[in-house]
């Protein structure tokens, strides 16, 4: 009976996604990389976004049937630091949070055309699910 407990506590981590937080014997040596600096070409890295600091993001209209295209960098800045590990996010670097339960996004892209004939318009909305912001 206990093996079978055991066989579907296994079963039921590996439907879940195994979403275990990482432990901090696993994170504790990696190296915490500031973003826009180099990452380490070897093994795992700690990714830091910190308040205030420039994020940008390059946008561009393009191709063949443009006689003009358009480029232009976007920046952002954060209102708190966030540490970033493979799919997991955090405010501290001691408690981590999965990031899709965490942060939800918004895409919304309009092209000029038949049905939608005004200005297009490309708007991303980066937000907290849980809004303790």
């Amino acid at each position: 009976m206990k093996s079978k407990i055991v066989l579907l506590s296994l079963v039921l981590m590996i439907i879940s996604g195994c979403a275990m937080p990482p432990g901090q014997d696993e994170i504790a040596g990696l190296q915490v990389v500031k973003f826009g600096e180099a990452v380490p070409e070897s093994g795992d890295y700690i990714l830091f976004f910190p308040a205030g600091q420039d994020i940008s993001t390059d946008v561009a209209i393009e191709g063949d049937i443009f006689q003009q295209p358009a480029q232009h960098v976007l920046t952002v800045k954060l209102k708190r630091d966030i540490y970033s590990y493979k799919e997991w996010m955090s405010y501290d670097k001691q408690n981590w949070l999965y990031g899709r339960d965490e942060l939800g996004l918004k895409l919304d892209i309009k092209i000029p055309g038949y049905y939608y004939p005004k200005s297009g318009h490309v708007k991303i909305n980066l937000f907290k699910k849980n809004n303790k912001l």
